[in-house]
């Protein structure tokens, strides 16, 4: 929150399922009076509307994918080759926001949206 002291051993984020299906429908529409807000709010819909080009690997490292592989596999999840093979030949490759966060097919297999969807009111 403002004015809270960050560690070094903090991670802050914030995440926005852009295509959460949702039980308040007045969420995402919310008029206020403050001009950064809606700055914000308007670049955030600009950003999504185009395509700057930026690769999944480089938000989400190889670095990244292979810790979270290693836990996967500690856990037992199965067929960690065909994982990684999606991941360096497919998913690691496309573009952020029209390759990954607007592709349907991800959508569909909720991917993306079920961390959202069981943490969300």
């Amino acid at each position: 929150s403002a004015g809270q002291e960050v560690s070094d051993n903090c991670i802050n984020l914030a995440s926005w399922n852009i295509a959460a299906i949702n039980n308040n429908p007045f969420e995402y529409w919310v008029t206020y009076p403050d001009s950064d807000y809606n700055d914000f709010m308007r670049g955030v819909e600009s950003l999504l509307g185009q395509d700057d080009g930026t690769l999944v690997q480089e938000v989400f490292t190889t670095e990244m994918y292979n810790e979270l592989a290693d836990e996967l596999h500690c856990l037992g999840f199965p067929d960690m080759e065909e994982i990684g093979r999606l991941w360096s030949e497919d998913i690691s490759q496309r573009r952020v926001i029209q390759g990954f966060l607007r592709d349907k097919s991800i959508g569909d297999k909720r991917l993306a949206s079920m961390p959202d969807r069981i943490t969300n009111t």
